[in-house]
């Protein structure tokens, strides 16, 4: 992990190139990991929560 000149933290992020790899390796890990096979649609949003009134 690097350290900016004022002691924070910052994250190890490729640059460029490595990047893009990076990226694209993770769309493939990722596409791959689905429980339903790769054309299945995806799973719809959860519905919001509703508000719950109180007396």
């Amino acid at each position: 992990m690097t350290f900016s000149q004022d002691g924070k933290a910052q994250p190890d992020t490729p640059a460029g190139a490595d990047r893009l790899r990076t990226t694209a390796a993770l769309a493939r890990s990722a596409g791959g990991n689905r429980a339903a096979g790769a054309d299945a649609p995806l799973a719809a949003p959860a519905p919001a929560p509703s508000v719950r009134r109180t007396r």
